[in-house]
């Protein structure tokens, strides 16, 4: 799947256009673009529609299936739990992750 940044990437180079030149006719910054082209920047819908209208294009967004059905049975699990309950569980990993630590293996003999 491609990251928006790299879509956008793609198509201004495609038309000539420096970051500078998109920047202004999409009504934003040339440090902006760089940073949403570079993925240091996520951007929403809207404002990466106004980006590629700005160039003359109009998005088209697609679906997929997932791959697994296992990814299914998370996602209705997940539908099931409040926003509380979602924060709680993302909370609980991160800190299980934090706790994990790599322990060096004995030298051998």
């Amino acid at each position: 799947m491609t990251h928006p940044g790299e879509l956008i990437r793609r198509e201004r180079e495609q038309r000539g256009l420096s970051q500078a030149r998109l920047a202004l006719r999409a009504g934003t910054e040339q440090a902006a673009i760089s940073r949403i082209e570079s993925g240091k920047e996520d951007v929403t819908w809207q404002r990466l529609r106004a980006i590629l209208l700005a160039m003359g294009l109009e998005p088209n967004l697609e679906v997929r299936p997932l791959e697994h059905e296992e990814d299914m049975r998370h996602v209705a699990i997940a539908r099931e739990l409040s926003p509380g309950q979602r924060i709680e569980g993302a909370a609980n990993v991160a800190g299980f992750a934090a706790d994990l630590h790599v322990v060096p293996r004995p030298p051998r003999e």
